[in-house]
């Protein structure tokens, strides 16, 4: 009975990775088009001489993102690299998702969660602005997969399990290329740190290819912002876009990054917030940890309210909490506007609290660290104007890592028993029900 149980799981997962991964490739072979700066990369080449001219021009005049190399490379005019390579990343963010959500105590085959994963990974807001367009997709998606690669490999690592010669080579070469996207290069060096600062606490002897590493992310991410070209381009982005940006000063920058980040949080960002709000405070419920349900259930009332705002446009004269002040004028204006502010901050600040002491064992650093990451990474909109004109693109990486806290919270739901068999069923139905109406949605578009 036992073997048949155990043949049964087997099966359910291997149909749905496979299905998933059907998806995944029909998604991409129509998706995947080439427009805009495509084509300017494309001619490179041709205009410039060779590869070795134009990419001396590139870091030298427009940015220090040397992982464009790869987008000349196999840009010829054709689209169906990218199809094969993006159904690769898309592939490897699912199964990232699944190993960081799975606890290290379970090693059944979970196909409940793994079809979360799937799911999630198709739903993250702008997957189909960045990952399907080829400039794009270079920079944000394929930088997220390889910083999550190594943030794996470092979790791993403090877990106690070992970490082979050819995996620690992988995860150099990952965080080389993580490095050369703004984004993931940040949220990497922050994890590097705080896996240090872990281990140290821990007493977990610290691997000398770690110190490898490190020094690898570091040293390109230095070689990638240092780049004359990041300055000539900020300086064509401010003339055409922001002249002012360059008066503001760091207090006013910093202003610009919260407002921003607090606009994406309860804008773009908010069905994904909202449902790692929504899982963090029923699994504290089901657990009976008041504390930490009290904690989590003011934030994720304070995101319902905004979704109620979102939907029910009536509401909204008599819900103005989401009218933050203006980023580029956050010390003046209406005091409204600035309590407005501050709790948009704290309901954030509130839900990674919640999110770090939500463990019957100990405290869970890493869904805080994760969630304080995706703000610090839409933080960085107050470094340049340049990132500002990519748009909603620049939410890509937060909100990977929102996601990723919500199908962590849903592989511990799992694995303590509370949602097996047919609850289990219809709560991830639930959850990925709205990952499969966008996904339809842009297949039908």
């Amino acid at each position: 009975m036992k073997y048949a149980k155990l043949e049964r799981r087997n099966i359910a997962f291997l149909l749905t990775a496979a299905s998933i991964g059907l998806l995944y490739l029909f998604i991409n072979l129509l998706q995947v088009q080439l427009h805009g700066d495509d084509y300017y990369y494309s001619q490179v080449i041709q205009m410039y001489g060779s590869l070795a001219n134009w990419f001396v021009y590139n870091y030298t005049h427009w940015s220090g993102r040397i992982i464009q190399l790869f987008h000349v490379f196999f840009l010829q005019g054709e689209a169906w690299p990218f199809r094969v390579l993006n159904f690769m990343a898309m592939s490897g963010e699912a199964v990232l998702f699944f190993r960081l959500a799975r606890s290290s105590k379970d090693r059944q085959p979970r196909a409940l969660l793994l079809l979360f994963c799937g799911i999630q990974v198709i739903s993250i807001a702008w997957i189909f602005e960045s990952m399907f367009w080829p400039a794009a997709m270079i920079s944000y998606c394929w930088g997220t997969v390889c910083m999550l690669f190594v943030i794996s490999l470092l979790w791993q690592l403090y877990q106690g399990e070992r970490i082979s010669a050819f995996h620690w080579v992988a995860a150099c070469l990952a965080a080389c290329y993580a490095s050369y996207a703004e984004q993931p290069a940040a949220v990497l060096l922050g994890f590097l740190l705080v896996f240090l600062v872990a281990f140290l606490v821990k007493r977990i002897a610290i691997p000398k290819p770690f110190w490898l590493l490190a020094a690898l992310a570091a040293i390109n991410t230095v070689i990638c912002l240092s780049a004359p070209g990041n300055a000539v381009r900020s300086d064509l982005e401010m003339f055409f876009h922001w002249p002012d940006f360059d008066a503001y000063g760091l207090f006013r920058k910093l202003a610009l990054g919260i407002s921003y980040a607090l606009e994406m949080l309860t804008g773009n960002l908010l069905r994904y917030l909202l449902m790692a709000a929504a899982l963090l405070a029923l699994t504290n419920l089901l657990h009976k940890r008041w504390i930490p349900f009290a904690l989590s259930i003011i934030p994720a009332g304070y995101y319902g309210l905004a979704v109620l705002e979102e939907w029910i446009p009536a509401l909204r004269p008599w819900l103005p909490l989401y009218n933050y002040m203006p980023g580029n004028d956050l010390f003046s204006g209406t005091a409204w506007l600035m309590l407005c502010t501050c709790l948009g901050v704290s309901m954030f600040v509130l839900l990674a609290m919640a999110a770090i002491v939500s463990s019957d064992s100990e405290p869970d650093f890493f869904n805080g660290f994760l969630l304080l990451a995706a703000f610090a990474s839409l933080m960085i909109m107050c470094a340049t104007p340049t990132i500002y004109v990519s748009g909603g693109r620049c939410g890509y990486v937060s909100n990977v890592l929102i996601n990723l806290v919500a199908v962590r919270l849903w592989g511990q739901c799992l694995h303590t028993g509370w949602f097996c068999g047919w609850k289990g069923a219809l709560v991830a139905v639930t959850l990925t029900g709205y990952g499969g109406m966008v996904a339809m949605r842009t297949l039908m578009l």
